[in-house]
C-alpha cells in the first residue's frame, strides 16, 4: 500500500521541482541574476537537470518494480497450483484405496462369487475416478508446462498414463460383461470372480496392481509433493 502511494507523491514533487525551476529561469530570471548574480543560472540549470534525472530515474524504478511485482505474483499462483494439484491427487488416490476396500467387502463374496448390482455400484465410481485422472493427465502434458518441467513433467504423465490405462481396462471389461445376460446368473444375479480376470486383478491385489497401480500412484505422489515442497521452500 505505501508503495502504491509512493510513486504518485514521487511523481507530483519531481513535476513540481521541475515547474518552480522552469519558472525562475524564464519568468524570475532577470530578477534573479540582478540579486544573486550570474551563477544563479548554473544552479538553476543544475536543478533541472537533477528533476529531469530524478524523474528518469523514478520511472525506470516505477517500471522495474511493476515487473518484479507481477513476476511474484505469477511464481505465487503456480505456488498455489502445485499444492492444489498434490491436494486434489492425493485426495484421488484416497478414494481409489477405499474403493478398493469396498469392493473387497461388498462386490466379491467368498474369494469367488461377484454380485451384480454392488459390481455396478463400484464401477459407476471406478470409472468417474479414471476420468478424473486422465483429466489430470491431459493437464499436466497441455496446459500445466510452466508448473513441471522436464524430467518430472515427463515422470508425471508416464506414470499417470500406466494407472489410466490399468483403470481403463477394468472399465472396458466392466462395459463388456455388465451387459451380458448370459454371463450373470442366480438372485440376486452373480458370476463367477475368475470370469473377469481384470476385476480379479484388481480385487485380490496381484501383481499388476503393484506395477500399474500402486507403484505409479506412489511416484506421481512424490513428484506433486517434491514440486509443493519446493514452492514453500521459496515462500
Amino acid at each position: 500500500m505505501f508503495r502504491k502511494i509512493r510513486y504518485p507523491l514521487t511523481t507530483a514533487a519531481l513535476a513540481l521541482l521541475f515547474l518552480i525551476v522552469l519558472e525562475m529561469n524564464i519568468w524570475q530570471r532577470p530578477f534573479l541574476e540582478k540579486t544573486f548574480g550570474p551563477e544563479i543560472n548554473k544552479m538553476n540549470y543544475q536543478f533541472l537537470v537533477i528533476g529531469i534525472l530524478g524523474g528518469l530515474v523514478s520511472t525506470l524504478y516505477r517500471m522495474w518494480s511493476k515487473a518484479e511485482e507481477k513476476l511474484i505474483a505469477e511464481r505465487s499462483e503456480r505456488d498455489r497450483a502445485r499444492h492444489q494439484h498434490y491436494s486434489d491427487f492425493n485426495r484421488g488416490v484416497n478414494r481409489l484405496l477405499k474403493l478398493k476396500f469396498t469392493a473387497d467387502a461388498k462386490v466379491v463374496q467368498d474369494n469367488k462369487t461377484v454380485l451384480h448390482k454392488e459390481y455396478h455400484l463400484i464401477m459407476s465410481r471406478l470409472t468417474d475416478l479414471m476420468l478424473r485422472f486422465r483429466t489430470f493427465q491431459t493437464s499436466i502434458e497441455s496446459r500445466h508446462e510452466d508448473l513441471y518441467a522436464d524430467p518430472q513433467r515427463s515422470k508425471l504423465f508416464e506414470n499417470l498414463n500406466i494407472v489410466v490405462e490399468y483403470l481403463n481396462n477394468i472399465v472396458n471389461e466392466y462395459d463388456l460383461k455388465s451387459g451380458n445376460t448370459g454371463a450373470w446368473s442366480g438372485d440376486p444375479l452373480t458370476c463367477q470372480l475368475d470370469s473377469l480376470p481384470c476385476l480379479r486383478e484388481f480385487y485380490r491385489t496381484g501383481s499388476e496392481f503393484e506395477s500399474k497401480l500402486a507403484g505409479p500412484l506412489n511416484k506421481c505422489l512424490a513428484e506433486l509433493h517434491d514440486a509443493a515442497l519446493k514452492s514453500e521452500a521459496r515462500a
